[in-house]
């Protein structure tokens, strides 16, 4: 079949039979401490190698009138980190676990993400076949549970429960670091740009009733604050932002992700969920366990 990139003219994609299946090693190290019997803590360090990981590659004919995209065994990543988590798994009226996650990742490529048959533009690919530096990525997460014992509370049974009874409260907590975003990949190295990304934070809740034996009243709401996050970024917004790197009014230091300055564009055209995916959803309902 054929397709047309810009100026160039594809006839699709050529398979790799033999690619190589990707590898990974994996070792992790810890210790956990029960306290009073009713906390326990862990800690653990961990390390994780990929090899042989499958990347695309663009092949440009001559003057950039043919393109074919394929497949390679190019990228190699390392992560390695540690991890902090306290939890009371049991509790008659409170119960729940925290995580903290400090991650280091590091990646890079063994061969060319574009290759041309023009000979003047072959620098290109000399800078797509180096080492990223490393990044840090922590996160955190916790997860709490308060409820009531099902014999909990004064006043008469209503459908089988008191008014008291049976109710459960959870609330679940994320965040995590955005890193960075490289902005110039296809120069030197020497010349790279990174653009710090906003930090992504979210929360969820779920409230239930007991009543009678295996019936239960729920809500759940996700995303409790509506907080937004861009997945799509254009051309048009990237160069609304503004950089350390700018000169004159464009120079400043907006980070990759923010949509809520004046001269930061989004498509007003667009349905909303294509810019922020996270959208604050409501459920009720009635659950029943035989």
């Amino acid at each position: 079949y054929s397709y047309k990139i810009g100026n160039e003219a594809g006839t699709g994609a050529i398979g790799v039979p033999d690619l190589k299946w990707p590898k990974v090693t994996a070792y992790e190290i810890g210790y956990s401490q029960s306290i009073y019997n009713q906390i326990l803590l862990q800690i653990s360090g961990y390390y994780k190698d990929y090899t042989d990981e499958v990347t695309v590659t663009e092949l440009h004919g001559w003057g950039s009138v043919v393109h074919y995209t394929t497949q390679d065994n190019n990228r190699y990543r390392d992560i390695r980190g540690l991890e902090f988590r306290v939890e009371r798994s049991f509790g008659r009226f409170l119960n729940g676990w925290a995580n903290y996650n400090y991650m280091i990742t590091s990646e890079g490529f063994t061969g060319y993400a574009d290759l041309y048959e023009d000979p003047l533009k072959t620098r290109e690919q000399l800078f797509t076949a180096n080492q990223k530096k490393p990044e840090i990525l922590p996160f955190f997460r916790m997860n709490l549970s308060l409820r009531t014992p099902m014999d909990f509370g004064p006043g008469p049974s209503i459908l089988g429960m008191k008014p008291l009874a049976g109710w459960r409260f959870n609330i679940l907590y994320r965040w995590n670091s955005g890193g960075r975003h490289l902005d110039n990949p296809k120069d030197p190295p020497r010349l790279w740009r990174y653009v710090e990304r906003l930090d992504r934070q979210m929360v969820d809740i779920y409230l239930s009733k007991q009543f009678m034996k295996g019936g239960q009243f729920y809500m759940q709401i996700k995303n409790v604050f509506d907080i937004k996050r861009l997945r799509n970024h254009g051309g048009s917004y990237y160069d609304s932002l503004h950089l350390p790197w700018e000169e004159g009014t464009q120079k400043g230091n907006d980070k990759y992700d923010e949509y809520d300055k004046p001269h930061i564009w989004t498509d007003a055209t667009q349905p909303a969920w294509i810019f922020y995916p996270d959208k604050r959803d409501i459920y009720f309902g009635i659950r029943y366990m035989f």
